[in-house]
């Protein structure tokens, strides 16, 4: 039996990539691939940008045109919410500390949002928070 629901997903998940890949692809021109994995060098011409919930099910959705920065897609992003949430957390590509005021003056509770590069101490100290490593 386990077996059996093993294939059942594993085929549900191919068939649900397939159906996403042919869905925002229609239209798509392909361009060259300026960094990132070496293995690839043809990248799409959009971005989708997918909320999640707690509960790991997409909640929101947008498609961006060309490559933009992540930076510019997060605070209008969160906006877009139905209702503001408690809690945001992104890989460190959203990083600004702009970001970081314009969320917490949305009255996020709890904004996990990593920074690049060298940290102040204090900052050190905001991202080794229990709730800080739990949401990243």
């Amino acid at each position: 039996m386990e077996k059996r629901e093993s294939y059942l997903l594993n085929r549900w998940k191919a068939e649900a990539i397939e159906r996403m890949t042919e869905l925002f692809n229609k239209g798509t021109s392909e361009t060259e691939k300026l960094k990132g994995k070496s293995r690839a060098n043809v990248e799409f011409g959009r971005k989708i940008v997918l909320t999640e919930s707690e509960e790991s099910l997409i909640i929101c959705n947008q498609v961006e045109e060309g490559n933009p920065a992540d930076k510019i897609l997060l605070v209008p992003t969160v906006r877009k919410s139905i209702k503001v949430p408690k809690k945001v957390a992104t890989d460190r590509g959203f990083y600004s500390s702009k970001n970081e005021r314009e969320i917490q003056d949305l009255k996020v509770k709890h904004v996990a949002i990593p920074k690049p590069g060298k940290k102040s101490e204090k900052r050190v100290k905001h991202e080794r928070q229990h709730w800080f490593k739990r949401l990243i």
